[in-house]
């Protein structure tokens, strides 16, 4: 059970894009030249923008991970704890680093299967820690493309690291506190969820859905939800 509320005591990120931008990892298709054909400038023109577009959404993700990793911010939030008797009985545990027997990858493609994601990789924001997958489509309007992250961070709490102040809100799946962020950097079609493994760790999801919010933080929710199940609990 996934339970999202509002009203969380936030404070501005430490890291700005402008810092971060040579994180970027775009796709070789996102910086193929388009031909310069004069019979096909306007088509140009618009493949063009896609790409731009690309690019921003892939930095969107980098930086996400980026700024989780690398500041030390933090919030003042506590989760709405509630309960769910279906809730799975995770193991503590019995490592200093409760990721230690955990592969993020691994967790990526085991969440995703069968969902047309191709396998997940290491981020080049936080490669020992964080891995990605990009869906893309043939119909954005029936079926968008769409980028999932997840990170392993031992040593950082789930209220550090704060993107957005005016996006975020506490919450909790079967009782693991939870923040969730919408809108990443200002643009939309993004949405972050950070959990609480342990006093001092957490499991990010970070998921891009074209312009669509709502979407992106549904699919988020979606994959924290299965997330939960596989991570230790105290």
């Amino acid at each position: 059970m996934l339970d999202v509320t509002s009203g969380t005591d936030t404070t501005a990120s430490c890291k700005t894009a402008e810092d971060l931008a040579g994180k970027l990892e775009p796709s070789p298709e996102e910086l193929t030249p388009p031909t310069q054909s004069a019979g096909t400038r306007t088509m140009e023109a618009g493949k063009i923008v896609a790409n731009i577009r690309r690019v921003a959404r892939t930095l969107s993700v980098t930086l996400a991970l980026v700024n989780a990793a690398a500041c030390g911010n933090s919030i003042n939030g506590t989760g709405t704890a509630t309960t769910s008797a279906s809730a799975p009985a995770n193991p503590a545990s019995s490592s200093p680093n409760p990721f230690a027997t955990l592969d993020q990858c691994q967790l990526v493609d085991q969440i995703l299967s069968g969902q047309g994601f191709p396998p997940a990789r290491p981020s080049i924001a936080d490669a020992n820690r964080s891995c990605r997958t990009k869906r893309t489509s043939v119909n954005a309007a029936k079926d968008p493309a769409a980028e999932v992250g997840i990170a392993l961070q031992d040593g950082q709490k789930y209220t550090d690291n704060v993107l957005d102040p005016h996006s975020a809100h506490n919450g909790n799946i079967n009782g693991r506190k939870l923040i969730e962020q919408r809108d990443l950097l200002g643009s939309p079609g993004g949405c972050q969820i950070g959990m609480e493994v342990g006093p001092d760790s957490r499991a990010l999801v970070i998921v891009l859905i074209g312009d669509d919010t709502a979407a992106a933080c549904e699919k988020a929710e979606d994959v924290a939800t299965a997330l939960d199940k596989l991570l230790p609990r105290n």
